[in-house]
């Protein structure tokens, strides 16, 4: 491979590491988020930092000579981590939404297709040589029917799209456009990548697409949050009110007791 483009793909896959790394650090020091949330980012950015560390050990192992049966373990593992984030992005628009995870005909769906896409890529790495094409000196081409391996996994980004129009009046705005900014970017990368072999700009949508959901998200809450807040003090604020109105209802009565007293006496 040419020293530039192992160069470039090398910069682009660090970059997106280290954004990954960003969001980590972000979703475990700031706070705002419930804690659902949270450890779903942190999942997130953790098997993101994982395919990012993958992809680069790839690269690596393009320019030194090793064991062709390890570097295919390398990229089917790469291939996994990547489309994996994909049915994650489904679990956590089910719990915005508070279904059921077990019950949910998408989310079946999604995994359905996803087991079939990695399925696919399995076979393809172990028995057809028209798909992906691996020299001894592990250089990875595509082959003619490469595309072909995307379809499904172009179908979940689509599916979780339609799923998150479909639940869109049990979203906020914010969390609504939040899916939104997820799942295009990476459908769009995904569907580029079916003629053109550029990995790194699928990497660095989804970190990007990643970093800016986990931006919306964490936003929405804290607004949410806000509003509680404000919910509650208004409420302690009516109680205090109501407080004084039967504190002075009280001093009345005693007062005219009082004086219906010292008429009785007279």
């Amino acid at each position: 491979m040419n020293a530039g483009i192992i160069f470039f793909n090398s910069s682009i896959s660090g970059a997106a590491l280290l954004l990954s790394a960003m969001g980590l650090w972000f979703t475990a020091v700031i706070p705002g988020l419930d804690r659902w949330s949270r450890h779903f980012f942190m999942s997130y950015f953790f098997v993101f930092m994982l395919c990012c560390l993958s992809g680069i050990l790839e690269i690596v192992f393009q320019s030194y000579i090793v064991s062709n049966t390890v570097f295919c373990i390398l990229l089917l593992l790469e291939n996994l981590l990547l489309t994996l984030l994909l049915p994650m992005l489904t679990v956590y628009l089910l719990h915005c939404c508070n279904e059921s995870l077990r019950s949910s005909k998408l989310l079946r769906v999604v995994f359905s297709v996803w087991a079939v896409s990695f399925a696919l890529f399995v076979s393809a790495f172990l028995f057809f040589d028209g798909f992906i094409c691996i020299t001894p000196e592990n250089q990875y081409y595509r082959g003619p029917l490469y595309p072909f391996l995307l379809i499904p996994i172009i179908m979940i980004p689509l599916l979780n799209l339609a799923g998150t129009i479909k639940r869109r009046n049990r979203l906020s705005h914010k969390t609504f456009l939040a899916f939104l900014i997820a799942i295009l970017p990476i459908g769009v990368a995904l569907i580029v990548h079916l003629f053109v072999d550029f990995y790194p700009l699928v990497a660095i949508s989804y970190v990007l697409s990643a970093l800016a959901m986990y931006s919306l998200i964490l936003s929405d809450q804290i607004e949410q949050d806000r509003r509680h807040q404000q919910r509650i003090i208004l409420q302690e604020r009516e109680i205090i009110l109501q407080e004084r109105e039967i504190a002075e209802k009280q001093r009345e009565i005693a007062l005219q007791q009082r004086e219906i007293a010292k008429e009785t006496l007279i």
